[in-house]
This record gives C-alpha cells, sequence and structure tokens, in this order.
C-alpha cells in the first residue's frame, strides 16, 4: 500500500501513516527500510499486518526534492529562455552592471545614528535634519539691510573720513563700524550661499531617477538584442550623476550648518564623522564607470568568449 509519513517514528514512540484507503497506521522505527532518516510529508509504499505498517519504504520520488529541484533549475537553464540569460550575462556587461544600479538604489545611502535612508529616502533628509530653508527670507531682508548700511558709513566715511565718530550708534568710530557691517554682510551671504546650494542639490535629486529608468531601460533593449553602446553611455551618466547627487547633498548639508551655526567649520566636522555615506553610491559610481567604459569599448566582459 502506499501513504504519507505523518509523524517520524524514534526508537521511544511509534511513528503514524496515512494510507492511500484514508486510514492511519502505526509504524516502529524498526520498520523503516530508506537509507536517509524519514521526514514528515514524505511519500512511502508499506504493508498492512494486523493493523500495523510493515516493511516501511521510500516511495520512488518520495525523498527526490533536492535533486528535483535541481534538475528543474538545470532544465531551466538549458531552456532557450535560461539559454539567453545566461548568454546575455556572459556575453556583455550591460545586464549585470545595469541590475547593479537597481539594486543599488534599495541600499543604504546616507547613514546616521538616527537614521538610514536609500535612494528612494535622500528627498527626506533635508526635513529631517531640522533646516528651514525658508529663514533665508529673513537673512535675505537683513543683507539688504545692511547693503544701504554700508553704503551710507562708505558715504560717511568719505566726508568725515574712518577716524570720524560714529554719529549713528553713538560709540565707536566710522570706520571700525563699516568694518563691523562688512563682516555681517559676509557672513550673511555665506549662509544664503549655502541655502542656495541645498536647495539647487534638493531640487536636482529628482534627476537622480533618470539612472532608474536608463539601467531598466538598457536591461530591455538588452533582452531585445538592441545596439548597447549608447544605452551603456547614458545609463553610466545617470548612475554617476544619482551617485553624485549623494555626496553633493552630504556636502550640502555641511556647508549649511557650518554658515549657520555659531561653532561653524566644528559643527560641520562633528556633524560630518556622524553621518556618512552608504555602499549605495559607491555602487552607482562604480557601475556608471564600468558603463561608460563598456559603451566606449574600453572594457568587456570577463567571462564572454575571446
Amino acid at each position: 500500500m502506499k501513504g504519507k509519513i505523518l509523524g517520524v517514528a524514534t526508537e521511544q514512540l511509534a511513528g503514524a501513516i496515512t494510507g492511500d484507503d484514508g486510514k492511519r497506521y502505526r509504524y516502529d522505527a524498526a520498520e523503516w527500510r530508506g537509507e536517509r532518516a524519514a521526514s514528515v510529508g514524505a511519500s512511502v509504499d508499506f504493508d498492512v499486518e494486523g493493523g500495523v505498517a510493515r516493511d516501511v519504504y521510500p516511495a520512488v520520488g518520495g525523498f527526490a526534492g533536492v535533486g528535483a529541484s535541481a534538475t528543474s533549475v538545470e532544465a531551466l537553464a538549458r531552456s532557450p529562455g535560461g539559454e539567453r540569460v545566461i548568454s546575455l550575462f556572459r556575453n556583455t556587461l550591460a545586464l549585470p552592471v545595469a541590475l547593479v544600479v537597481l539594486v543599488a538604489f534599495f541600499l543604504p545611502a546616507l547613514s546616521s545614528p538616527v537614521k538610514t535612508v536609500s535612494q528612494f529616502g535622500l528627498d527626506k533628509v533635508v526635513a529631517s535634519t531640522g533646516l528651514n530653508l525658508d529663514e533665508a527670507e529673513v537673512g535675505r531682508r537683513r543683507l539688504a539691510d545692511l547693503e544701504r548700511d554700508i553704503a551710507r558709513f562708505r558715504t560717511e566715511a568719505a566726508h568725515r573720513g574712518a577716524e570720524a565718530p560714529d554719529g549713528v550708534y553713538g560709540y565707536g568710530n566710522v570706520g571700525n563700524r563699516l568694518e563691523s557691517l562688512e563682516e555681517q554682510r559676509s557672513e550673511i551671504r555665506k549662509g544664503l550661499g549655502a541655502v542656495d546650494f541645498l536647495k539647487t542639490v534638493n531640487t536636482a535629486l529628482i534627476l537622480r531617477f533618470t539612472a532608474l529608468i536608463a539601467a531598466a531601460w538598457l536591461i530591455w533593449q538588452t533582452w531585445t538584442g538592441a545596439a548597447l553602446r549608447p544605452w551603456e553611455l547614458a545609463a553610466g551618466a545617470a548612475a554617476i550623476l544619482a551617485g553624485g547627487l549623494t555626496f553633493l547633498l552630504k556636502s550640502a548639508i555641511l556647508g549649511l550648518l557650518s554658515a549657520m551655526n555659531p561653532m561653524g567649520e566644528a559643527a560641520a566636522a562633528q556633524m560630518d564623522s556622524l553621518v556618512s555615506i552608504g555602499i549605495g553610491p559607491w555602487l552607482l559610481l562604480a557601475a556608471g564607470v564600468i558603463l561608460i567604459a563598456s559603451g566606449l569599448g574600453l572594457v568587456r566582459n570577463p567571462l564572454g568568449r575571446a
């Protein structure tokens, strides 16, 4: 009779088999005739004596799970589609490197003790830092006021001399006041420049998705057998852009912190030690360089035929 093992027998406990007739049969470990240990769900062939299973053998194919899987993989590899995929992996760099670009988008891009984001989360980084870019308008108004004050004190210095008493603030001289105002203007300009740079990078982050689109298109072009070199160059440039934007974003954030924090460069250095570039951007840069080199005919897949 044929059936399946419900419970594996041990030296202390009997096992159970459900037969094709719908009945359950007990069997002892001594009745197992297989070369390998029995397992729940395995198909078996057995005799029945007095309601007890005897001479329990594994049915043909009952323990072929690993072998069947290996056979299935081998059959898949030998199928026309499987052979084509293997050929593309061996004879081109476009397919494997484009897949690296896709994977890189899901890997860490920026990491900090508080948060780690992939390429998909880079646009949320500025918000998570607590930097309010809209406050730049206050700085611009302050800069306009300083420009007017500087122009007035320069006129006064030209007429009365730099050593003349400061009649506006009531202490110091015109030259010292002018120097102080120019230092303030320099600091505000530095801060506004950092804000503008961060805004530009934050806006440009949308361009990183061109690498995702270009890589997917390159995979399709590879599969259809189209000319690859132009698309390798395009996908490579897009991947380098995506990776480079991550570095620019970190630099822009550190620059703004340096400009706005009283501790200046010390605060930026501390932040730099806490925020690190993840593996994703590095893979994008490497993949971009390889794709461009492949598109220019400088490198080829080492697995390809000579």
